[in-house]
Order: C-alpha cells, then structure tokens, then sequence
C-alpha cells in the first residue's frame, strides 16, 4: 500500500486564536488519517479532539485484522464520542466538551472508508476539479437540505457554525460511513472548517489541483486560510493516490521560476510600452510606482508559483487587488486592460524563452496561462459577490422604500446609502439623467434599434421626478403593438428593454458627479426601467388573455370529453363481459 500512497498533513492555530483545538493524525502504514476540531472552552476543546484521537487510533489499530473497515470505523468514532462524553461529566471544567471529526482509512491503494460527524469535510480532487464528498452536520446545512434555506443564504447566517451532530455532546453518535473507490491521481483532502471557513472554494481547488507535493499543498493550504483572515485553527491533510503527475514536470518548477526571473525585465518593459504605468488601478502614483505595485509584483508572485508549483501568490495578488479596488468603487475596464496587459508581456517572455527551447516554452506558457486564469477567477469571485450584494442590498432597500427616509441610514447598500444625507439638488441630478441617457444612447448607436430611443427617452422623463415610477402603460403599449406577438417577435424587445437597462444604468453609474447625486439618479433610472418591465409585462399578459380564455375554454371541453370517453369505455367493457357471459350460458 506505502508505495502508492502518499500524504501529508498540517495543523496551524491560526492567526486570532492562541491556542490549538485541531488535532491530526496520518500514519501511511496503517492507512488511517484523521482530522478533530475540538470545541467547549479553553480546556476543553483540545481535551475533547486529543482524547478522541486517541481512542480511535488505538480501536482501529486493534481491529485491522478482524473487523470490517466500515464497521470498524463507525465502531472507533462511537467509542470516542462515549469516551468524551464521560470525561466532559466527569470534570466540571470539561463538561460540554466536544469535537468534529473526519477520517479516511484506506483499505486498499483504491478504496477509501470515510468516516466523519460535524463540519470537518472530505474532498475528492479529480479531474483537476475539487469536489466536497461530505454533507455539514450544522443546524444550518440541515435548513439548506431541507429547502428552507438557500446555499447564499446558509454562508451568512447567524448559526451556520451550530452543529447538529458532534463527538462528546451524548454518549453515542451518528457516524456517516461511505466507501469511495479511488483512480491514479486522485487526492483526497480533509480539512477542519478553519480551511473551508477562510478560504474560497475556486481557491482551494487552485493549490490543492497544482501543487508539486502533498507536503507543499498542506503548507500553502494553512497559508491560504490565514491570508483569508485566519480567523480559526486550520487543520488539513493531502492523501495522494498513485505516481502523481508532479514527478514527470519535477524540473519545471525550478528551471521556469528561473527561466522567468531571468526575464522579468523584459515582461516590465513590455508592460511599460503598453501603458501599465498610467493605469487608474494605480492611484495616481508616478508611471515607475505604478509598474513597480502592478508589473513587479505579478512577476514575483509568479516565480513564486512557479518555484512552488502553486497558484496561491498570484491568487493573493489578484484578490487584494480587486478588492482594493473595488473599494474605491472602481470599474471593471481597468482590471481587463491590466490583465490584458499581463497576458501580452507573459506571451512575449514565451516567445523569447521558445526561441532557445520550444518545448520547454511551450511548457512555461501553460503555466504562466494557468496563473492568468487564477487571477483572472478571482476577478470573477469578485465580481460575481459585487453583483450578489448589490442585489440584496437593492431588494432590501425596495422593501422599505414606503417608510420614512431616515429609515435608509442603517441600510447599506450601493444605490441608497447616500439617502442619510441632505438631497441633491435637482439640476444636478437631472444634468446626471441627462448625460447618461446621451451616453447610453451613444453606446447603442452601433445596433440601430429604434426601440432603444423609445425606451431611454420614456425612462428618462419618468426618473426626472426622482420616483423613478410613473405610469409607463402607453409606452409599453407603443413597444409591444395593437396584435398578438408571437415569441420571436417578443425577444427583440425583451433584448431591448434589457439592453437599455444595462446601458443606462453603466452610463450613470460613471457619472463624474458627487455621490449622493448619482446615487439619486440611478436609483430612479433602476425604479423606471423596472415599472416599464413591469408594464411591458402587464400588456403582454392583456395582449393574449383572449386566446387564454379561449384556450382555457378549450381544456375544458377537452376535459368533459375525455371523462365522456372514459365512462363510455367502462360501460363497453361491462357490455362485452355481460355478452361474454351469456355465450357461455347458451353453450
């Protein structure tokens, strides 16, 4: 088994707690590999993940030969939830103490038995795609499995860390057991939720997908959870199943990171020519700070990566970036031009790397690739939380948007969180409404589509009164005709009203104004395009009530005939039964 398996495994406290409740345990010749979060007081919480450690190696130890894997280890984990429990009620100081535990013993190089009770969690690594292979035993995962909670909502609540199930709380526990059969090249990961709790998913899947060793994942996955905030002892293990691809590319990390370095003037120099040093990302520093902070920084943190096989540097670099950005209510074109920039210096050093060695150039090209799309992911993570946020906070504003203005102080969000301050005088708003319906019409020129001036001009004159809600009936009227549409005639104009959102909305939201103005702005533009939504669906609903009436009509009748139908075949077949029967009285 030895020869096909390797592992490694590291614990960490973290960078806010000062003592230790994880607990680990690998043992390659045995095949058993555990991770414990301990929890219940300063005392307790390592009292509870040590002793448990401890009794399920000793019962696992003790049945290897005898006793069925999984029977084995649901049989470890109940010992040592009993064995908790009567410490905890023994000691008063311990009483309460608990802790999570997850745990693979591999029974063959192929086939893991994976056992766990809690939030730690189990990962398989496949394929280059990272999937949890556990379900949370939390209060709020039981809300999500049951449907009363979505997934967004259970990563924000209040007791998304209250378990439902844990080793120590009662004398028993319910173990889930589950045999995974494993390929050349899997990893498998296990994890306390100090990882997974300070560390994205797409993150995780980055290191745990690229880096050369067992060894080096464990380390950058404890250093990428403290970069997330660290808040938690972090604990991880990296279970390696056959040759890993890592020994045929075992010269590239050092001969690339040096072949790189070696080079970085010419990636600066590439990006100087394009115009990194005048980019907004840099915050008005001079054109040599500016390649220094984004040029510099992208090529050490690509050695880096290189020399480790990684993607956590250039993932670091790309998220305090964006959201330092973003931050400063920065758009998205800067962020796309500088990685468009990055991507033709990185191509240029290839091109000078292949001019010696074109294979090895094709080989560093895939990697510095591979760092692009890490960073490039984390723009998307970014982006895509921007968007949910923005979202909840306009849903949460709309919901209040009927009581008192002072009401909006304590509500953060994008468009409103201006409101707490004295309103904007009129003539700038409407020189924002102004200007930014004549941008968006600019950017929809190119598409010729006179709904699009239709639609712009009626949302303007409604959000000119601030309320963003006027009636937008007859508009909707002009948009959609005096006959029924069919649905290809209605995607044009649902293409349209989305188009002239998007343009508006991007086109005031860039306004060179003062903040509470264009918060006003935008917020009545958003109020406008959404009563004309509204509207446009109202006169479609009103457009084919005839023909729903008519088709309604029409199941009706098609119902009564089928029951008609349905009693005159059960009639017939009581007919011919009756005539079957007085065949055979007359034979």
């Amino acid at each position: 088994m030895a020869p096909d398996i390797n592992a490694s495994g590291r614990t960490d406290p973290g960078l806010i707690r000062s003592e230790n409740q994880d607990c680990i345990f690998v043992d390659q010749d045995m095949g058993l590999y555990v991770v414990l979060d301990g929890m219940g007081g300063h005392q307790g919480g390592a009292t509870a993940s040590r002793i448990a450690r401890d009794v399920i190696v000793d019962i696992v130890s003790r049945g290897l030969q005898h006793t069925e894997a999984a029977k084995l280890m649901t049989e470890a984990c109940q010992t040592a939830s009993a064995r908790v429990h009567q410490e905890g009620a023994r000691n008063r100081e311990l009483h309460g103490m608990g802790t999570t535990v997850v745990a693979v013993l591999m029974t063959s190089a192929r086939t893991a038995i994976v056992a766990h009770v809690g939030d730690s969690r189990a990962y398989l690594m496949r394929d280059q795609r990272l999937r949890r292979i556990t379900n949370d035993h939390s209060i709020v995962a039981e809300l999500v499995a049951a449907g009363r909670l979505t997934p967004d909502q259970a990563e924000d609540h209040p007791h998304a860390s209250v378990l439902s199930r844990n080793l120590g709380g009662l004398p028993s526990a319910e173990v889930d057991v589950q045999a995974i059969e494993l390929a050349t090249g899997d990893r498998l990961l296990l994890c306390s939720d100090g990882l997974n709790g300070f560390a994205s998913h797409s993150a995780m899947e980055q290191i745990v997908g690229g880096s050369a060793s067992a060894s080096s994942t464990t380390l950058d996955l404890v250093e990428l959870a403290k970069r997330g905030g660290g808040g938690d002892n972090v604990s991880a293990i990296i279970i390696e199943i056959g040759e890993q691809k890592q020994r045929k590319r075992s010269a590239m990390p050092d001969s690339g990171a040096r072949a790189w370095w070696q080079r970085r003037r010419l990636f600066a120099d590439v990006c100087q020519r394009m115009g990194l040093g005048d980019s907004p990302l840099a915050g008005g520093l001079a054109p040599g700070e500016a390649i220094d902070l984004l040029c510099n920084s992208f090529c050490e943190a690509v050695f880096h990566d290189l020399e480790k096989t990684t993607g956590v540097h250039v993932w670091t670099y790309a998220d305090s970036l964006v959201k330092t950005w973003f931050a400063r209510e920065g758009s998205f074109a800067p962020i796309q031009e500088l990685f468009d920039i990055l991507r033709a210096a990185s191509l240029a050093v290839v091109r000078d790397v292949s001019t010696q060695d074109e294979n090895f150039g094709v080989c560093l090209e895939i990697a510095l690739l591979r760092a692009l799309i890490v960073g490039e992911m984390v723009i998307g993570g970014e982006l895509g939380a921007s968007i949910r946020q923005a979202n909840e906070q306009f849903v949460a504003a709309e919901r209040t948007s009927e009581l008192p203005d002072n009401t909006f102080a304590n509500i953060a969000t994008v468009p409103f969180a201006a409101l707490s301050a004295p309103m904007p005088a009129a003539p700038e708003v409407n020189r924002c409404l102004r200007q930014g319906m004549q941008d968006a019409e600019e950017r929809l020129a190119p598409a010729r589509n006179p709904r699009h001036a239709e639609i712009l001009r009626a949302v303007h004159n409604s959000a000119g009164e601030f309320s963003g809600d006027g009636d937008m009936t007859m508009t909707a009227k002009s948009l959609y005709g005096n006959r029924l549409l069919s649905e290809q005639e209605l995607v044009p104009i649902l293409e349209a009203l989305d188009a002239c959102r998007a343009a508006h909305l991007m086109a005031i939201d860039w306004q060179d104004i003062a903040p509470t103005a264009r918060a006003t702005a935008y917020r009545s533009a958003a109020l406008a395009h959404q009563s004309l939504s509204h509207a446009f669906a109202l006169v479609t609903v009103d457009a084919g009530k005839p023909t729903t009436d008519m088709l309604r009509e029409m199941n009706q009748t098609t119902s009564q005939m089928r029951e008609t139908l349905a009693r005159n075949e059960q009639l017939l077949t009581q007919l011919e039964s009756t005539h079957d029967t007085a065949e055979e009285t007359l034979l």
